[in-house]
């Protein structure tokens, strides 16, 4: 049996909201939170990781635990999912958080994303309304991503 970590990061909860999804799909596996501890990926055989999208950026402490680790993440069955509601923009997104080998080892797909104005501070509820027009909660998941990133972990 395989040892599966999922480390994540979460600011408004949708990060951690799919990491919960994840686990109940794929049953056994260490689910860490970055922003409360550390995890060794050369404890597991296959690794999946999870970080939000701000304004084009994943997760900065992601993208540290990422660089430190990319040796151990390019030799092993390693699955990224982001999370963000500017879909049309994930393949510049991929491009500028992620080197030219890990896009080609990896796989990095938008697994869904989250408006949660009971979240949000004034300002980003303003900001979203103005960028977006969005001015309720929304969250959307894509439903066949999620299927390929489980059989992706599965194989």
């Amino acid at each position: 049996m395989n040892k599966i970590l999922l480390v994540y990061a979460s600011k408004k909860g949708m990060t951690e909201t799919l990491a919960e999804l994840i686990k109940e799909d794929l049953g056994q596996i260490d689910l860490v939170n970055i922003n409360e501890k550390q995890a060794d990926p050369k404890l597991y055989d296959k690794i999946i990781i999870g970080s939000p999208i701000y304004i084009g950026k994943i997760h900065k402490k992601i993208k540290a635990w990422i660089q430190q680790n990319q040796d151990s993440l390019l030799s092993k069955t390693t699955a990224v999912y982001l999370c963000g509601m500017n879909f049309n923009e994930e393949k510049q997104v991929i491009e500028n958080n992620f080197t030219k080998s890990e896009i080609n080892h990896l796989f990095i797909k938008y697994l869904g994303g989250a408006y949660r104005f009971d979240r949000l501070n004034f300002l980003e509820k303003f900001m979203i309304k103005k960028i977006t027009g969005e001015s309720q909660s929304r969250q959307e998941i894509h439903q066949d991503v999620f299927k390929e990133l489980i059989s992706y972990i599965q194989a």
